[in-house]
């Protein structure tokens, strides 16, 4: 790849956030994987900056994932990043909620690294 990628991991749980961060770092190098630790400064992160892809838990504080994704989606310039959602939520509704938000993929934890990076790549190469 011709420039470092720039991914944004959203999640409340810094030991999930450490180790996502840490996986996809070490796996898409070099790339520059910045962490939000609630929906509220994900977003002022987005406003700053243009991320290849953004991974983003559901249940946060000040702003839920879901939240966060239908913000995206109604920018006028960054609505296309591809948007991976890591949830427990696994019922129809939350993944119809999603769905209907237009999430790019969806991941229910617990979910294995291998799996993680997997979906990260696949949305990469379709962005």
């Amino acid at each position: 790849m011709s420039k470092n990628l720039n991914i944004l991991v959203v999640e409340d749980d810094n030991s999930i956030a450490f180790a996502v961060q840490h996986i996809l770092a070490k796996k898409f190098s070099p790339c520059d994987v910045s962490v939000a630790h609630d929906g509220r400064e994900a977003w002022e992160l987005i406003e700053k900056s243009d991320f290849d892809v953004v991974v983003s838990d559901w249940n946060m504080p000040f702003k839920r994932g879901d939240e966060l994704l239908k913000e995206l989606r109604a920018h006028e310039t960054k609505n296309k990043t591809p948007f991976l959602m890591l949830t427990a939520r696994s019922d129809k509704d939350s993944v119809r909620s999603a769905t209907e938000a237009n999430v790019t993929d969806y991941l229910i934890k617990p979910f294995s690294m291998t799996i993680l990076v997997t979906k990260v790549e696949q949305l990469l190469a379709s962005s």
